[in-house]
């Protein structure tokens, strides 16, 4: 799954680099910034084809094409602004030796995002994305791999025919969409379905991915007088997110099917009404398995965090009265004494 899914089937050129930007917001920003450059390029080439009302100006330079008037008026002051920023970040990406951020990368991908959305609403022939689709972070690869793994898992178990059918729980209609094309990536035999959109398709697939709510349903619905699901259907169940799916209307899932579960989090709760090592019977902290973030650092999947420091004016009152004000990076601290309580 991806946020540019609506470029695929009329302008596949720019899906494939706008989809590699997407991919190394996190893992390579400057990689990130180039393909968003990249696809830019791409886009407004295709504009100046399309569009007889756009003039070529003296040059076919990036800069010349966008800063051109008939270009500007066409696309209106915020797509251009949109368009110059992901231009000079992929001139740093490609001429610079500045180091760049996820910051950078996530803006790049971001603006790109709303300029493709933009170009697709207005010159679509076919299906048009929907008013008010927005980028949504959620979408980008995290970079640490806990689905790809989990994808080897299944491919693994199956071949030694230790698992035959497998159920995949999301939280969100998005990851489940993702998740999906993940597995008909790597593990095409598996032929994944996904309920929300392919119900019909249940009986067939060897690894089914669906939301935590439609599976609670259909686990009670029935075929004519016998369940659709018996407690031995899945061999493997897998929670993706399992901090957020330790919850007991949840629970009911993992205990009705007679399976293995694997729970794959970046962040396990140990909180005592919700806690995700008590839900593989583990001892709070130590999960089965772990790949820490210095790992990922040091394997080149991840970067290390880095603060920033964002100047800002907040003006914070108690119930006393007292406030503190940050301006600038400065801190002021003021105290108004009152003579009777709020």
């Amino acid at each position: 799954m991806t946020n540019f899914n609506f470029l695929q089937s009329e302008w596949p050129q720019f899906f494939a680099d706008a989809e590699k930007a997407e991919a190394l917001v996190i893992p390579d920003p400057r990689s990130a910034c180039f393909y968003a450059r990249r696809t830019l390029e791409q886009a407004v080439a295709w504009l100046y084809k399309s569009d007889p009302s756009l003039k070529l100006p003296y040059q076919d330079s990036l800069s010349a094409l966008i800063h051109e008037p008939t270009f500007k008026n066409t696309v209106g002051a915020k797509i251009f602004v949109k368009a110059k920023l992901i231009k000079d970040l992929g001139n740093l990406a490609a001429h610079s030796h500045k180091p760049l951020q996820q910051l950078d990368s996530m803006t790049a991908v971001r603006e790109l995002f709303h300029i493709c959305f933009w170009l697709a609403r207005t010159y679509s022939k076919t299906r048009k994305p929907p008013d008010g689709l927005l980028f949504d972070p959620m979408l980008l690869p995290t970079g640490a791999g806990k689905t790809r793994t989990v994808v080897a898992l299944c491919d693994l178990m199956m071949r030694c025919n230790w698992v035959k059918r497998v159920l995949f729980l999301a939280d969100r209609i998005a990851l489940v969409k993702q998740t999906t094309n993940v597995f008909k990536k790597h593990l095409p035999s598996a032929a994944a379905v996904n309920v929300l959109e392919h119900p019909e398709q249940i009986a067939e697939a060897r690894v089914l991915v669906s939301t935590y709510p439609t599976m609670l349903r259909l686990i009670d619905e029935t075929k004519g007088d016998k369940r659709l699901f018996g407690p031995g259907h899945f061999d493997l169940v897998i929670i993706d997110e399992a901090h957020r799916s330790v919850y007991q209307k949840y629970r009911a899932i993992f205990e009705y099917f007679d399976s293995f579960l694997v729970g794959l989090t970046a962040t396990p709760k140990d909180e005592v009404d919700h806690n995700t090592y008590g839900l593989f019977d583990l001892e709070d902290g130590v999960p089965t398995d772990v790949y820490s973030l210095e790992e990922a650092v040091k394997d080149k999947f991840l970067v290390p965090p880095k603060a920033v420091s964002v100047p800002l004016k907040i003006l914070v009152m108690t119930r006393r009265n007292a406030g503190t004000r940050l301006n600038g990076t400065r801190m002021e601290v003021f105290r108004e004494a009152w003579s009777r309580k709020p």
